[in-house]
């Protein structure tokens, strides 16, 4: 089972756990699916080397960025159907 999850810089990663510094974004037990839904409705690094939840790196603040990585957990959930 794979989670997403991201980092304060918005920063998009993938693993089994999400580390003690991010936010949980979702998990589903279909890997490949998961990945592909995430990048699908990510934000692409202006280098183009790293997927970004929209709204967190231009973030005023922790609470907006939080607010973001919210709105995106939503989508990403119920893209995945739950």
């Amino acid at each position: 089972m794979l989670t997403a999850y991201c980092y304060r810089s918005g920063e998009i990663g993938f693993g089994p756990i999400a580390p003690p510094e991010t936010l949980f974004i979702a998990r589903n037990a279909d890997d490949q699916k998961l990945q592909d839904t995430v990048k699908g409705f990510a934000r692409r690094s202006y280098d183009n080397s790293k997927y970004l939840v929209p709204g967190v790196p231009e973030a005023k603040d922790d609470h907006t960025a939080v607010v973001a990585v919210c709105e995106f957990m939503a989508t990403i959930n119920k893209a995945l159907g739950k």
